[in-house]
């Protein structure tokens, strides 16, 4: 995206500064994170004002370069971490999803089956109600490559289409989710994924804020495709059937546990993204 040009056509007429530059690249790339309290000095705005009429300008501001804050600023403190997105990145249509199905998975692609439903199970013994397959090896496998996204580069999950790409949909977890029939459906199913991510996740909530998710129908089955943002703090994810939190990243195709002695070389890794 030519951002430049989204500056100069808006009623800005500001001389944009070199802070400025570095963080609408940031944003072009999908890393940009900054306090409240850093954009006040990126947008240069006046010291003497209000920490208020600054929270209000630097939201005008924004919003005239076509960019938009997360959390917003009605949220959190002058000093919490937000993340900074162009408006209007694209619109997600089926075509999206088959141009990049078409590829194999990567460091930055991961298919899974399903989000709770155990398909391989489901497979062998047949004949009990499909809530019966509800599985926690399943949940956290897509947690975990999520964490593993945060704290990489980013990526895109799909989950409801199998490793060779065929496509299952999500509507097999529906009745794993919950057993009130109104809520088997695709608000049901996301919000099932962002409630396992609050609980499941350090700081859960703002996690959270990192995740896009857009369900959309591919050969007349629902789809989910799960947007992960990079994370500069690091993502923690409990371990199945405990309270210990892990730490994952993508290393090619693969989510791989970060061990103990790996922290420091992922760290030095990490600060060669994040800058």
């Amino acid at each position: 995206r030519d951002w430049s040009s989204d500056v100069c056509s808006s009623d800005l007429h500001r001389q944009v500064s070199s802070a400025l530059v570095d963080l609408l690249s940031k944003i072009g790339r999908g890393y940009a994170e900054v306090t409240l309290v850093e954009l006040f000095d990126v947008l240069d705005l006046p010291k003497t004002e209000s920490s208020l009429a600054k929270v209000i300008l630097a939201d005008k501001e924004m919003a005239e370069m076509g960019l938009q804050i997360i959390p917003p600023v009605s949220q959190g403190e002058l000093d919490s971490t937000r993340r900074i997105i162009f408006v209007n990145s694209g619109l997600i249509t089926a075509e999206t999803c088959r141009k990049e199905l078409a590829g194999r998975e990567d460091d930055s692609l991961e298919l899974k089956s399903s989000l709770v439903f155990d398909h391989k199970r489901a497979s062998r013994e047949g004949g009990l109600p499909q809530s019966a397959f509800k599985s926690e090896e399943v949940v956290h496998s897509s947690l975990k490559t999520i964490a593993a996204f945060l704290t990489t580069a980013g990526g895109i999950l799909y989950i409801g289409v199998d490793d060779g790409g065929a496509i299952l949909g999500i509507r097999s977890d529906f009745p794993c989710m919950t057993d009130n029939p109104q809520k088997q459906n695709a608000d049901g199913w996301e919000l099932t994924l962002r409630g396992y991510i609050a609980g499941r996740f350090k700081d859960g909530a703002m996690v959270n804020d990192y995740v896009e998710c857009t369900i959309l129908e591919l050969d007349q089955c629902p789809i989910a495709r799960i947007k992960v943002a990079p994370r500069r703090q690091l993502s923690f994810v409990k371990q199945k059937g405990s309270d210990n939190y892990l730490l994952y990243r993508r290393q090619g195709n693969q989510t791989v546990l970060v061990s103990i002695d790996q922290v420091e070389e992922f760290l030095d890794l990490r600060r060669g993204l994040f800058g």
